[in-house]
């Protein structure tokens, strides 16, 4: 609700995008025991993707390129899989019959005894790194760090910026776990709203403060109608207080909004008989 990327969103991005891209699965480095065995995904669009732990490679994998029945080309991994099977029966028979005997699967995986530290995927082209994500385990919450998704808005009373609230440790990882209640205060312009993307959550999207939900949380600040810059304050107890500052400018193309309804232009007068 709050906009936050979940896995799925960097799995379509994957299927449906050319940017070059890798995400890790399970977001969450963190809250596991030494030697636990831990089931890692990659999501890519590039066809190698080697993973590392605290430097130490553990080794690289491959996806295939397929092609669907209509000509599409796309990544995937040939391996037996639950969905092998060949449709006898119905509209399209024979539809699911898979390529090289097995579907495969959407994503690369790796079994990885946890170890506490950073855990890196490089996604590879021709043997050149094009992109990288990584996870690292993260300390007890120090800070509140926050992001506006824009450096300067149009003053004009109504425009928004969505600022993130990042809940992170003394070494800047954000703590998946943390849970703090937030307050926000704004000057210069308004909180519209506040989120933390947890759906099942009842805190009054118009109120001061709000947990924050896997360590963030989402204020929508709206713009003032001065040309002072908005300042974000965010607090909670036991944590550094976290700042943001956003320049505002004036009215889009210098247009300033009309100062009342606009009047009708009057009828022509009526041709003489």
């Amino acid at each position: 609700t709050a906009g936050f990327a979940k896995d799925f969103y960097h799995l379509f991005r994957s299927q449906w995008t050319t940017d070059p891209m890798v995400h890790l699965l399970p977001m969450n480095w963190t809250d596991r025991k030494p030697g636990e065995p831990v089931s890692v995904w990659a999501y890519s669009n590039v066809d190698t993707v080697e993973l590392t732990l605290n430097g130490r490679s553990l080794g690289e994998k491959k996806f295939d390129t397929k092609t669907t029945a209509y000509g599409a080309r796309y990544l995937e991994t040939t391996e037996a899989s639950g969905d092998d099977k060949t449709v006898t029966s119905g509209r399209f028979p024979g539809s699911y019959t898979s390529p090289n005997g097995s579907a495969g699967k959407l994503h690369l995986a790796w079994t990885v005894p946890f170890q506490p530290g950073r855990l890196v995927a490089v996604a590879k082209r021709g043997g050149v790194v094009v992109a990288r994500d990584e996870v690292a385990t993260a300390g007890a919450p120090d800070a509140i760090r926050l992001t506006p998704d824009r450096n300067t808005t149009v003053a004009d009373g109504k425009s928004l910026t969505f600022v993130t609230a990042d809940v992170v440790d003394s070494a800047g990882v954000v703590v998946p776990g943390a849970d703090n209640l937030i307050s926000f205060q704004v000057s210069g312009g308004s909180l519209a709203g506040l989120d933390n993307g947890r759906q099942e959550s009842a805190e009054n999207y118009q109120a001061s403060s709000r947990t924050a939900f896997n360590g963030k949380a989402l204020a929508m600040i709206r713009s003032g109608q001065g040309s002072s810059a908005i300042e974000v304050t965010a607090r909670a107890p036991g944590l550094r207080t976290g700042t943001a500052t956003i320049a505002a400018t004036g009215a889009r193309l210098g247009i300033a909004p009309a100062a009342g309804p606009v009047p009708e232009p009057e009828a022509p007068p009526a041709a003489a008989a």
